[in-house]
């Protein structure tokens, strides 16, 4: 083949290769904007978030004694304060806390694009680094746009990045720390994110490291300080006493992280990422390999401890895939100069090559988006389910989905894994004892008029076999109603009282 065709050819799978890649953006703009305005849970754990934010909206504290009527996550507060003052414009409900995460979402996009163009100014190579990260969708666990607290914690975080490579000048230092900090309040793996870039200050210079170290401390321990004092010592409790001392998962889970959710689905971006690290391209500096090294470990290791431990989801690997992506972007540029410069005459052909290889990462990412947006069946079954839970007498226990029972004007009470986290973090503990008992007396009272379990069914927790008999399933239909994000479940058996 001649030159030409063969150039012609290259520049077909640049093209190609860009419009693949886009079409993982459009695609999860269009699913979150339809999935916004869905008015049930597309996460199990959304209506919980909700409850939180009414809380808020009520001038209640968060971080009180766990009880049967509120337990909350053992998660930072920003988030939920965030999603308060939205839902003040907006009304209470999904909507608003999934708009949060939505725009944090793009938030993040935006920042993987500014940090490869900063460090390439090469646009193309910026654009594919955001779209990778857009095509994890998936494989996080259609996590992105829902009423939780990982996208706004993610692009906090990401900002502060950015804004170090800005510049180290007193007021970019500070202004790091905070963003830093205000990440943390939102998640708590941030601050081991954030460790690395300590050392990274402290090598560069003493005085930029004592002044990020000292303003981060002292934003995170007043703050602290001042919210322990609010909630009376709740909040050290659900923050970082329970946390500690959740089990570990299987020990073949340590691994798994390396291959499973890094190596397999993002074989060539890890690739890429490696190339960068290794090839060192003529004016590049040490000082900046030094910073994404940095930055990479405290994100991915930030994501392998939460994935070790009990209960990690596809969203605690957000950080990591936020890393390969910036490196995926930093890395295809220095493989494309890399050609360029040593390519000789088949730098075309290797351009090519690289290009096919970009294509198979993302064709790699490729899902049904279908799949994730609930049906029309789905909305209408919820709506009938709501006024079921509305006609029967008394109030009703739906420990697994409670948003439900208040969208039927029934009593709020505690989700069932924020009660089973008091449990596994503080097993024997007063507050664990205390909740238990709340839980047999009222089930044991028959102070609820129907309890509600979930499908998979969770009953170990509650002894409702013991004063409760099944009265019916839930739904008709083995199809509708299920959640499609994250942990597959459902409403699924009413139990009355046993006479």
């Amino acid at each position: 083949m001649s030159t030409n065709h063969w150039t012609r050819v290259s520049t077909g799978l640049r093209f190609m290769l860009m419009m693949i890649a886009l079409s993982f953006v459009g695609v999860y703009i269009a699913v979150a904007i339809i999935r916004m305005s869905y008015p049930f849970e597309l996460e199990w754990m959304e209506g919980g978030a909700v409850e939180h934010v009414s809380r808020i909206l009520s001038g209640l504290k968060l971080y009180v004694k766990p009880s049967l009527e509120f337990t909350p996550f053992i998660y930072n507060p920003l988030y939920f304060y965030v999603a308060a003052l939205v839902s003040k414009a907006s009304g209470i409900g999904f909507f608003s806390l999934r708009l949060v995460s939505f725009v944090s979402s793009l938030g993040c996009f935006v920042i993987i694009y500014l940090l490869v163009k900063k460090e390439t100014s090469n646009a193309y190579c910026a654009v594919l680094s955001s779209c990778l990260f857009a095509a994890t969708f998936k494989i996080s666990g259609v996590w992105f746009d829902i009423a939780r607290v990982d996208s706004l914690f993610l692009l906090l975080f990401l900002v502060g990045v950015y804004i170090i490579r800005l510049g180290q000048t007193n007021g970019f230092v500070i202004l790091a720390a905070m963003l830093f900090s205000l990440s943390y309040f939102c998640k708590q793996p941030a601050l081991l994110m954030s460790i690395p870039l300590v050392l990274y200050f402290w090598l560069q210079s003493w005085r930029c490291g004592l002044l990020f170290t000292t303003t981060m401390l002292m934003l995170i321990g007043v703050t602290t300080l001042c919210l322990d004092w609010i909630h009376d010592g709740w909040y050290s409790y659900y923050i970082f006493y329970l946390p500690r001392r959740f089990p570990i998962s299987e020990p073949h889970d340590f691994i798994r992280f390396w291959t499973n959710d890094l190596a397999l689905p993002l074989a060539i971006g890890c690739g890429l990422a490696v190339f960068y690290l290794l090839f060192e391209l003529p004016g590049s500096v040490k000082r900046d390999r030094l910073f994404y090294v940095l930055t990479a470990v405290g994100m991915l290791t930030a994501s392998w401890v939460a994935r070790v431990k009990l209960g990690g989801h596809g969203n605690v690997l957000f950080p990591a895939y936020a890393a390969i992506s910036v490196l995926f972007g930093i890395g295809l540029h220095t493989a494309l100069q890399f050609v360029e410069r040593h390519g000789g005459l088949n730098k075309v052909t290797l351009r090519s090559f690289i290009y096919i290889c970009g294509i198979i990462q993302f064709m790699a990412l490729a899902y049904n988006p279908m799949l994730f947006i609930p049906s029309q069946k789905d909305k209408e079954a919820g709506k009938k389910l709501v006024q079921t839970l509305k006609r029967i007498p008394g109030d009703v226990f739906v420990p697994s989905n409670p948003h439900l029972a208040v969208m039927a004007g029934k009593n709020s009470y505690a989700l069932a894994i924020c009660m089973r986290d008091i449990g596994r973090g503080d097993p024997g503990g007063k507050p664990a004892i205390d909740l238990a008992n709340q839980i047999y007396r009222a089930v044991s009272e028959h102070e609820f008029g129907t309890v509600v379990t979930n499908e998979p069914e969770q009953i170990s927790s509650f002894p409702f076999e013991t004063y409760y008999v099944r009265q019916r399933p839930v739904f008709d239909d083995a199809n509708v109603f299920w959640t499609v994000t994250g942990f597959k479940s459902r409403p699924s058996m009413l139990w009355v009282p046993k006479k």
